[in-house]
C-alpha cells in the first residue's frame, strides 16, 4: 500500500472564527519506486521522440499535438463501441522466410482499445518532450495534490 506524504499547511478560513488545516503535497520526499517511475517516463519520453524525428514527425504545432491525442482517444472510443477491450489485432499470413511464428503468420498492425490507449501515451509523451515537460514529475506532483481533493469533488456529472 502506497503511504500518501503530506505536511500541512495551517489556513484560516476568511468565513469561520476557526482555523483549519490543509495537506498540503511534500514534493520533496520521494521514494524509490517514485524515482523508477520518473526516470522510466524520462526514457520512454526519449524513445519516442527519436522515433518522432526518424519518421519525420517533427513540424507539428501544439494545437496539432492536442487533436491528434483527442483523436487516439476517438480511435479507442471507436474500437470498444466495436469490439469492447478485446485484442482485434489479426495475424497476417506470410511466406515461410518471413515468418516468425509456427503457424506461418506475422503479427499484424496492432488494433483495439489497448493499442489506441498505447498510440495515446505515445503521443502524449512526444507532445511533453517536445515542450520539455517532465511527465513523470508532473504525474506525481498531480497525484500528491489530487489526495488532498474531496471525494468526488467538484460535484458535477461527467
Amino acid at each position: 500500500m502506497t503511504q500518501t506524504r503530506f505536511r500541512s499547511a495551517r489556513l484560516i478560513s476568511p468565513t469561520l472564527s476557526e482555523s483549519w488545516y490543509l495537506p498540503v503535497p511534500d514534493l520533496k520526499r520521494r521514494n524509490v519506486n517514485d524515482t523508477r517511475l520518473v526516470s522510466a517516463l524520462q526514457i520512454a519520453q526519449q524513445e519516442v521522440r527519436d522515433l518522432c524525428d526518424r519518421k519525420g514527425w517533427t513540424q507539428l504545432t501544439f494545437g496539432e499535438e492536442i487533436a491528434l491525442l483527442h483523436s487516439e482517444l476517438s480511435e479507442a472510443l471507436e474500437a470498444w463501441r466495436s469490439h469492447g477491450i478485446a485484442d482485434t489485432t489479426r495475424n497476417i499470413a506470410c511466406a515461410d522466410d518471413q515468418c516468425t511464428l509456427a503457424d506461418h503468420t506475422t503479427p499484424g498492425k496492432p488494433e483495439g482499445v489497448a493499442s489506441e490507449l498505447a498510440d495515446v501515451l505515445i503521443r502524449l509523451l512526444d507532445t511533453c518532450g517536445r515542450h520539455d515537460i517532465n511527465l513523470g514529475e508532473e504525474y506525481l506532483r498531480k497525484m500528491t495534490y489530487n489526495e488532498t481533493r474531496p471525494y468526488q469533488h467538484g460535484g458535477k456529472r461527467i
